[in-house]
């Protein structure tokens, strides 16, 4: 009886002391190395490494009985193949290119085996911490500055289950997770809900260490540009505004940049100095966000008419491509002369004048086919002289009284785009000045702006001569 006891104790003890023996050597996976594609994951293990059987993708969570619920398993056999070397053990799980669209789980789980015990053990949580296929071939993402949905796609990008994008400026939230445990959920394609931002930034899947140190670099949207308005001071070139509207602008003007390129660009803004290019680089006490992201207004600008560059960089992003402009002379009104005579021709308006008013070739004037030859301007005022016999009456074949002749002012390549019709004054009408869109003045007008542009003719007489 006694030698019965003793031998059913050592029964106990032997068996005891095997199950404590298989677990220490069933342990987690260390593998020297892991490469994969899309269409394979091939793991390196030291030749006496617990090693890979194969994982197991569930939906649905299970209790930490390990009762897996039925009918959960998404891919219930992802094997690895193994083979032995002199010095090491490969083991592949090839051909999953036609599963990586559901290559993902809630709680992935693996069996793995000792190659010193040979015992198996099957049911452990594949976790952070070992080595898995980190997101391969993602696109180049780049979420608007407002942030916002943005597509991501790419492989490998689930395999656990959280539910968070992590980047360094936050993190952003899958909008798209509800559709796990659709079967037609498509893994490869995933939608995150980006926080606004700007600028270059880096992101990683997971929030661990080990993911966090091999993070991948990914930028906001470069500033678009859609159209630029000038709210122009009739006045002066002085104190002009800028606006730009477009996008990606950020919501903090001082990630912004804005850049002028312009021969007739007046630098005395207390901007930056220029580069030698004409390059001007705007205060940034001029600048002001006057619709997040979408629209800038840049203020006390000095402007003359011509051919205008603009870059705006945000965060270190520029503009895909340099946005060009013209800032175009705005005649308004004109004085107006005798059909068939010769005179001098005064247009007011904005944006008339230059800096480079010693070069007449800046500065070019048409009325109708008859050109108008430039005298001297200021921003609000032009005067130019029009002789019918140099220009051999050519307008005398276009020029309708109901119709009149369209006014064309061009300054350093720039045009100006509103219309304004030139009318010759009837002989018993003369001196007569027009008004925007074709009007008359009244007669008391008219007298006031002839004492006007006699003073004007006469200074400019008395110029010439001395």
């Amino acid at each position: 009886m006694e030698t019965s006891i003793i031998m059913i104790v050592i029964f106990l003890i032997f068996n005891l002391f095997s199950v404590s023996f298989s677990f220490v050597f069933v342990n987690t996976p260390t593998p020297n190395s892991l490469n994969y594609t899309d269409n394979f994951i091939r793991y390196e293990f030291p030749i006496n490494s617990t090693y890979f059987t194969n994982w197991t993708f569930y939906l649905d969570k299970f209790n930490n009985d390990f009762d897996f619920i039925e009918n959960s398993i998404v891919n219930p056999f992802l094997i690895f193949k193994c083979q032995l070397f002199e010095t090491k053990r490969v083991c592949e799980m090839n051909n999953i290119k036609n599963i990586m669209n559901r290559f993902y789980s809630i709680e992935p789980t693996y069996c793995a085996i000792s190659p010193i015990t040979n015992e198996t053990e099957c049911n452990k949580k594949l976790s952070y911490n070992i080595p898995v296929p980190k997101p391969y071939k993602v696109n180049e993402f780049k979420p608007p500055t407002r942030g916002g949905p943005t597509l991501i796609s790419g492989y490998f990008l689930r395999i656990f289950k959280e539910y968070k994008f992590h980047t360094n400026f936050g993190t952003q939230i899958i909008l798209n997770e509800s559709e796990f445990n659709n079967p037609s959920y498509d893994i490869t394609k995933i939608f995150i809900n980006f926080n606004q931002g700007s600028g270059k930034n880096n992101y990683w899947f997971y929030d661990n260490s080990l993911h966090k140190n091999n993070n991948i670099s990914f930028s906001f949207q470069s500033p678009i540009i859609n159209s630029i308005i000038l709210n122009n001071n009739l006045n002066s070139n002085f104190n002009n505004t800028i606006t730009i509207n477009g996008d990606n602008f950020s919501n903090n003007k001082s990630n912004i940049i804005i850049i002028i390129s312009n021969d007739n660009y007046i630098n005395n803004n207390n901007d930056n100095d220029n580069d030698n290019n004409n390059n001007y680089t705007i205060n940034q006490n001029n600048i002001k966000i006057t619709e997040n992201h979408s629209r800038i207004e840049i203020y006390n600008q000095t402007l003359y008419p011509g051919k205008m560059n603009i870059n705006i960089i945000v965060d270190s992003i520029p503009l895909n491509k340099i946005y060009s402009f013209c800032i175009n002379p705005i005649p308004i009104k004109y004085t107006s002369i005798l059909k068939n005579s010769s005179g001098i021709i005064l247009i007011e308006g904005s944006f008339l004048s230059t800096i480079k008013n010693n070069n007449n070739e800046n500065i070019i004037i048409k009325i109708g086919e008859n050109d108008c030859q430039f005298i001297n301007s200021t921003n609000g005022q032009l005067f130019c002289k029009f002789n019918e016999n140099n220009n051999n009456n050519k307008n005398n074949n276009f020029y309708d009284e109901n119709i009149g002749l369209p006014i064309k002012i061009t300054i350093n390549g720039c045009t100006n785009e509103n219309i304004l019709k030139f009318y010759y004054l009837p002989s018993s009408d003369y001196p007569k000045q027009s008004k925007p869109l074709n009007q008359h003045y009244s007669n008391g007008n008219n007298n006031r702006f002839s004492k006007s542009l006699l003073i004007t003719l006469i200074i400019i007489t008395v110029q010439i001569i001395f």
